[in-house]
């Protein structure tokens, strides 16, 4: 029996948005031009649930867990990223990449106060306590 965990899910997730970026790059308008299909089989052996020489795709009940987060919907017999779902994979596969989009705001008024605060050190103390002399 495989238990669905949170970690399980983001990692689902992810390889969702990787598929969906591989076929259509990173646009939005075509999310709904994307199905995943019901009977969609994975590439990650975690979503594969084996007994003997049967296997069990697991992906539907991932399907209907992203969906009810808001992260796919879902059609007649296939499901599809939705916004919310391609941002918050974006977020899961670029971590770093999206801390920056968000938070670059900070990341330049800290610059500017760390410059700031060199410069008023230099100006009060002056450059020879700084070189030793």
């Amino acid at each position: 029996m495989h238990l669905m965990t949170e970690k399980s899910i983001k990692v689902f997730l992810t390889m969702i948005y990787a598929r969906y970026i591989d076929r259509n790059g990173y646009s939005f308008h075509k999310l709904t031009e994307y199905p995943f299909p019901i009977t969609y089989e994975p590439d990650n052996e975690l979503f594969i649930e084996r007994s003997g020489s049967t296997k069990k795709y697991l992906c539907t009940q991932y399907f209907k867990e992203l969906e009810a987060r808001g992260l796919m919907e879902k059609s007649e017999s296939s499901f599809y990223l939705t916004a919310k779902g391609f941002t918050e994979g974006y977020k899961l596969k670029h971590p770093l990449k999206y801390f920056c989009k968000v938070h670059w705001k900070w990341g330049v008024a800290t610059a500017i106060a760390v410059l700031g605060f060199i410069s008023t050190v230099i100006y009060r103390y002056g450059v020879t306590c700084i070189s030793g002399s």
